[in-house]
């Protein structure tokens, strides 16, 4: 009777313990995606990437926020010096 009864409590734990390993390894797959989008968006407009992929010549895109804030940023620090 108290084998049976430890078999069913390694299973228990075995099965807890693999669904832990899924949770884990999903969320780390998660934190990474979040990561390489952020990245990607930041080094790469996404605005100029359409523009240069599509040629929307006829219809330009208003110019983007990142590229007005870092022109902000870098001319203020242009003029500290």
């Amino acid at each position: 009777m108290v084998k049976v009864g430890l078999v069913v409590v390694v299973i228990v734990v075995a099965a807890a313990a693999i669904v832990v390993l899924m949770v884990t390894v999903v969320v780390v797959v998660e934190v990474v995606v979040v990561v390489v989008v952020v990245v990607v968006a930041a080094f790469n407009d996404s605005r100029v990437f359409l523009q240069a992929q599509f040629h929307f010549k006829a219809f330009p895109l208003p110019p983007s926020p990142s590229a007005s804030i870092y022109g902000t940023l870098h001319d203020g620090l242009g003029k500290a010096r």
